[in-house]
Order: structure tokens, then sequence, then C-alpha cells
């Protein structure tokens, strides 16, 4: 069981993960392109921008692109066609009305939005153009869940790599003709384009249909939108904790280009690890609840999972740490080759999270919405004072291990809290196997600080080989564990 535990695992993050290459490397063509055309101030509005359309979309959506998910994959594994195609028309239903909503809230707090952020009213009207797009991605979000939903991955990786694709196409050109003028009609063109796509890959499983809106629909629609909300204000409390970070961080910082570093610096941190997280909602989390009663079997797909990702995740960070001296003026110019302290301090941030998202899912799995609010509103509220007081205390850099600090304390909480709660517990071994490769880890990141490159690709080079010695050698006893059962 464990060996094709780990062959579904590698299977599908392998799948995911190769099309997120695909869109990382989109992205970073289309980040080089906006660092030469709008500069470090234009990479922070648009990051300013992102994180307004995230915030609506996040107050406006109810959650349903999550909470569809669960239902459609129980009706589709039920093989009830009928019922399925119904519950599929409700989700769309709710998806039109909520980004109608969406379109409205965006438009009506523009004039907010543009004083909170920018500190004036000079910005009202982009912030108005910028409420279609939250309907855009709405609708876009919908069609996500069906095919979650569906089990449809092939599918699901064929579209977000051609949305890849036609956003690099959109936003080369336009940032190339307008520069800074050039952002907003990218993030409404972009998004549009990505939504026909999606409704183009869903349309032949499931034509678009609507229903009536009536009591009926109310009522079967009820449960749908109960499930999401917790969903949606732990994103609102997230998305608000960006920006308030962001907002905080700008009143500290000299100009614009110190708050493009920091969020060139996240992403850096984030973005291009995300690749071994893409599996998760689309694969574990519809297995993990239906074993989620079952506490052995859920047991061991958390730590399978928890391998897995620990596994995947070690050597990729001490690589992309050595070669960031290289890689930031590729991916976007010399001019952020600063942010490299708050990268390497902030890296751990990445490690923390691949041992305790698997676990974390345990309340999303019980439906338990009230435990999911509270851990992740705690967890932002952590996020917020140590970044705030990682830079005072220490620059871009202190900001880094504000980070890392606030996904151990994270790591922590979870593992505690629901081991008292929900019986959490991994099997043996996996907790061992996470500490020495946190220890790979921080030998990769030290060794990454020394000035003679040669020096520092050889010792990085020599602790990636022992990382990935010992997760091979951690296979193959599990393996080997596996054919003894088999045997008897």
């Amino acid at each position: 069981m464990s060996e094709a535990s780990y062959k579904r695992i590698f299977r599908s993050t392998g799948l995911m993960g190769a099309v997120q290459v695909l869109t990382m490397l989109a992205a970073v063509l289309r980040g080089k392109v906006a660092a030469v055309f709008i500069k470090s101030a234009g990479l922070a509005v648009n990051d300013l921008y992102a994180r307004n359309i995230a915030l609506v979309g996040a107050v406006s959506n109810l959650g349903l692109s999550f909470s569809a998910v669960q239902r459609l994959a129980e009706l589709h594994e039920q093989g009830n066609v009928k019922k399925t195609e119904n519950f599929a028309r409700t989700v769309r239903t709710w998806v039109v009305i909520t980004a109608v909503a969406g379109l409205l809230l965006g438009t009506i707090f523009a004039p907010v939005l543009s004083l909170f952020m920018t500190g004036a009213y000079d910005e009202t009207w982009h912030f108005c153009l910028l409420a279609p797009v939250v309907a855009f991605t709405t609708l876009m979000g919908g069609e996500i869940a069906i095919l979650k939903g569906l089990h449809q991955l092939r599918r699901l990786a064929l579209v977000t790599a051609l949305t890849a694709v036609a956003t690099l196409l959109i936003a080369v050109p336009f940032y190339i003709w307008l520069g800074f003028r050039a952002i907003i009609p990218v993030l409404f063109l972009s998004t549009l384009a990505a939504m026909l796509l999606h409704l183009g890959t869903t349309y032949p499983l499931l034509p678009y249909r609507l229903c009536r809106i009536n009591r009926v629909f109310l009522r079967d629609g009820r449960p749908l939108v109960r499930l999401g909300v917790a969903y949606v204000l732990a994103g609102v409390v997230a998305t608000a904790t960006e920006l308030f970070i962001r907002t905080a961080l700008k009143h500290q910082m000299r100009s614009w280009d110190e708050l493009g570093l920091y969020a060139a610096g996240f992403t850096l941190i984030v973005s291009y690890a995300r690749i071994v997280f893409v599996a998760l909602d689309a694969d574990f989390f519809p297995r993990l609840s239906a074993a989620v009663h079952d506490t052995n079997r859920s047991r061991i797909l958390i730590s399978k999972q928890t391998d897995a990702l620990v596994m995947l995740m070690t050597p990729l960070l001490i690589l992309f740490a050595m070669a960031l001296p290289v890689l930031i003026p590729v991916l976007l110019t010399a001019e952020f080759l600063p942010v490299i302290p708050m990268v390497l301090c902030g890296l751990s941030y990445m490690f923390f999270k691949a041992i305790y998202t698997p676990a974390a899912y345990l309340s999303l799995a019980y439906a338990d919405s009230t435990v999911y609010f509270v851990m992740e509103t705690a967890y932002n509220v952590v996020l917020i004072g140590s970044v705030l007081a990682g830079y005072a205390l220490g620059g871009l850099a202190g900001a880094g291990v504000g980070l890392s600090a606030a996904n151990l304390f994270d790591l922590l909480a979870v593992t505690l809290y629901y081991r008292h709660r929900y019986g959490l517990a991994y099997e043996r071994g996996t907790i061992s196997f996470c500490f020495l490769q946190f220890l790979f880890l921080l030998a990769g990141l030290s060794a990454c600080t020394i000035v003679f490159p040669a020096v520092r690709i050889i010792l990085c080079l020599m602790v990636t080989c022992l990382s990935v010695c010992t997760s091979y050698m951690v296979l193959r006893r599990q393996n080997a564990q596996k054919s003894t059962v088999s045997t008897k």
C-alpha cells in the first residue's frame, strides 16, 4: 500500500508539476519583460492590484470553488450522472450570482480600496476597472471546481498550460507597447482569456446550463454555501493580511522600489516552490475526505504525503538557493540582487509548509469550519507580527526570518492541536525523516552564504546528494516492508 500511495502521489504531482513548470517559465518571461518595462515600482503596483482582486474575490465568491469539489467528487464516484449534472448547474448558478456580487463590490468599494492602498482617491477609477477581473476570476473558479470534482486532472493540466501561454502572449506586447500603463489592460485581458479557456474545457463534459432562481434552488444550494463560508473568511483574513503587511511596510520603507524588492523576494520564496503542492487540492484532499473516519488509513495518507512533499521540497530549495545569484538577473534584473538575503532566510517557510500542509487539511475533511478559521486567523496574526518585527530589526533579511518563524509556529500549532482534537499521528519514521531533511536544508542554506562560487556550488551539491540518497533509502525500506507483508 505504501508503494502504491507514493506512486499515486508522485504521478499526480508529476502531471500537475510539469504544467506548473510551464506556467513558471511563462511567468518568468512575463516577469522579465515587466521588470524591464515597468520597473520595480510597476511590479509593486501590479502586486497591490492583484491583492485587491484577491481580497474582493474572497469576499464575494463564498468559497464555491472549494466547497463544490467535495460534493461533485462524491456524486461522480457514485456514478450518478443526472445528479452530477444537476449539482453542476447549481454550482454554476451560484457562481454567476457571486461573480455579479464581486463586480458590484469591486465597483462600490473602489474609493475605499484606493484610499487604503495608496493613501488617496486618485486611483479610484483604476480600481473600478479591476472589478470585472474579479467576476472573471470567480467564473473561472467554478469551472476549476468542476474539473477537480470530476477528477479531470489531464484536462485541468491542459487548460492551466493554455492559460499560462495565453497570459504570456497578452502581457508581453502590452508591456512593451504601453509600459506602466499596461498593468490594468493586461490583468483584464489575461483573466478574460483564462475564463474563456476554462469554459471551453468544461463544456464538452457538462454543457453550461443554469438553474432557475427559486425556493428549491436556494434550499439545495444552502449546504454548498454554508460549507464555503469558513473557507471564504479564512481567505479574506489571509488576503487582508498580505495587504496589511505591504501597506505597513510601505510606511516603513523609503520608496516603492524597496516594496518592490519585498514583493519580488516573497514571490521567489513562495511561487517557485509551489510546484510541489499543486496536486494536493486535486488529488490528496478528496482521498483524505473519504478516509477521514478511518484513523489508520488517514494516518498513512498524511504520513506518505508528508514524506513525499519533504522528499521533493528539500533538494529543490537547496538547488534554488544555490542558483539565486544567476537566477535573479535572469528572472528579473540585477536590480533585484539585494533580495538574496531575504530569500535565504525565508526558504524555511516553504519547508515547514511541506510538513504541516497535509495535516492541516484535517479540519476541512472533517468540515470543522470553526477550527479551520481560528487556526488560519491565529497564523495570520503571527505572520503580521513576525514579518513587521523582522523587517524593523533586520530589514529585508529580517522579513525573511519572520516568514519562516510564522510557518514554524503554524507547524507546531497544527501538529499539537490536531493531535488533541483529531488524534493526528504520523507513521513511525516520518518525524525523524523530516528533522534530518531540515538539517540538510540548513546546511545547504548555510553553504549558499559562502562568497567563493566554486566552494558554494560543491557544498550545495554534496548536501543535495545526501538529501536525495536519504529519500531513496526511505523509499527502498518502504518497498521492502511491503514485499515482506505481501509474502506473509
